[in-house]
């Protein structure tokens, strides 16, 4: 007996569907939650050249100079641990974040989030600690925001950093490029691969798996290590 397929009167969504209710811990592990939730509710909403790379920042090209932009957020706990603190490793973090792509990092922003109650002088010894590390890494804070959330409703400090750096040598540095190359060299060797990850791209945990033999000319044109499996143009 033949079932009737039953047709959305509303039409296909749009957007991919994001099948978790609600967000839960995993989705900021930088695991395979993480990456959907890049792809299925941010990606799919702002998607552009820049932004489809999936790196630690963005280079952009302004007046005739490349620059690296990136941000990050800082939400641990405790927030003072050994050999270090949340802001030590929020300096170092971003500053980390322009090197990879070949930027010399030059200036900060900081956004804190601070939880009413937070001891004055637990604050004066993030603010100590992420000075000195801005010294040892050569940046200035420019900029910045402050705002205070009732008691329970952050823990202790939370910290955006942005950062912006000059790209002064005229190499590519990019997760979508080392994937392409790894790609292209398994193709001359006559492997296809798939990229299996439990990290979005950049990160340790991804990883390849050699699938079966495959000729170089398939696919002429077309690499599909991207994030996610689409295609990008070589």
């Amino acid at each position: 007996m033949k079932t009737e397929e039953k047709l959305n009167p509303f039409g296909a969504c749009p957007l991919p569907i994001f099948d978790h209710p609600q967000i839960v811990l995993g989705h900021g592990s930088g695991g395979k939650l993480s990456a959907e939730l890049i792809d299925k509710v941010f990606l799919s909403r702002f998607r552009n050249p820049l932004l489809e790379k999936l790196d630690d920042q963005a280079t952009l090209t302004i007046n005739g100079t490349r620059l690296a932009f990136t941000t990050d957020s800082f939400v641990v706990t405790p927030i003072f641990f050994p050999g270090g603190d949340i802001g030590t490793l929020a300096i170092n973090g971003t500053v980390n974040d322009l090197a990879v792509g070949g930027a010399t990092p030059l200036y900060l922003a900081a956004a804190f989030i601070l939880e009413e109650g937070l001891p004055a002088t637990e604050l004066g010894r993030v603010a100590d600690s992420m000075a000195q590390a801005a010294r040892e890494a050569g940046v200035q804070l420019v900029t910045g925001d402050t705002k205070v959330v009732n008691r329970g409703k952050g823990d202790k400090v939370f910290i955006t950093t942005t950062g912006i750096g000059v790209v002064e040598r005229p190499t590519q540095l990019s997760a979508s490029r080392r994937r392409c190359r790894r790609r292209r060299s398994r193709e001359r060797a006559g492997l296809a691969s798939i990229r299996t990850s439990s990290g979005p791209p950049g990160t340790s945990r991804g990883r390849l798996r050699v699938l079966h033999r495959t000729s170089p000319a398939r696919n002429p044109g077309v690499c599909r290590c991207s994030y996610g499996g689409r295609a990008a143009p070589r």
